[in-house]
């Protein structure tokens, strides 16, 4: 019994992680774009979708790279 609890314990606690993943996602890529027409990269100006390409690209880049094989 003792078992069962822990298994669907740990199960909730893997599928709450894994919901949040994605909102996590675009909401970094959001911030990306935010901070980088506040704070251009290069120059004096930058749009906000410009940052938010960059945004996009480098979070999936750190993803791609940062996660288990």
């Amino acid at each position: 019994m003792e078992l069962a609890v822990f298994a669907w314990l740990a199960r909730a606690r893997w599928r709450w992680r894994g919901a949040w993943l994605w909102p996590t996602f675009v909401a970094a890529a959001l911030l990306d774009g935010v901070i980088a027409e506040v704070r251009p990269f290069v120059g004096d100006s930058q749009s906000f979708a410009g940052g938010l390409l960059g945004g996009l690209i480098i979070n999936l880049l750190v993803v791609l790279l940062c996660s288990r094989p």
